[in-house]
């Protein structure tokens, strides 16, 4: 059974991370990677957000005996089979797994134009992610 306290501890964590992205705000590629303070603050906390929500995804699919994705991206797939996300939701989260593998394993190779893209939709998908996740805990 999933348990409630340790999903909402993950959304708590995954909105502050949220918070911290917005707080900085760049409004463009240049500010982003024009500033290492603010780079460096973004992309931390969006890595966290999104480890955050793959935890959560994890904790669900694993406690709700869904099976044993091979891939990150996978859980996100699951959660769209079983309608706690919608589809479009779902493989916008399995592209940011893919950048946030490269966030933590391939973080000196960013491509630059592909960074400004995560950054500047991925907040909101993580918002949306929080949203449906409260929905279906509300069920």
């Amino acid at each position: 059974m999933v348990n409630p306290e340790v999903v909402l501890e993950k959304l708590r964590h995954i909105r502050a991370a949220l918070q911290r992205i917005a707080d900085k705000n760049p409004r463009s590629r240049e500010e982003l990677f024009g500033n290492p303070d603010t780079q460096d603050v973004v992309l931390r906390n969006m890595q966290n957000a999104l480890q955050g929500c793959l935890d959560i995804a994890s904790h669900i699919v694993s406690d709700e005996g869904w099976g044993q994705p091979v891939r990150s991206a996978d859980f996100f797939s699951l959660l769209g089979k079983h309608k706690i996300l919608n589809a479009d939701s779902a493989k916008a989260l399995a592209r940011l797994m893919k950048f946030r593998n490269i966030l933590v394993h391939e973080y000196t190779n960013l491509d630059l134009e592909k960074t400004w893209q995560a950054v500047s939709a991925g907040s909101a998908q993580v918002e949306l992610f929080c949203q449906a996740i409260i929905r279906w805990m509300g069920n």
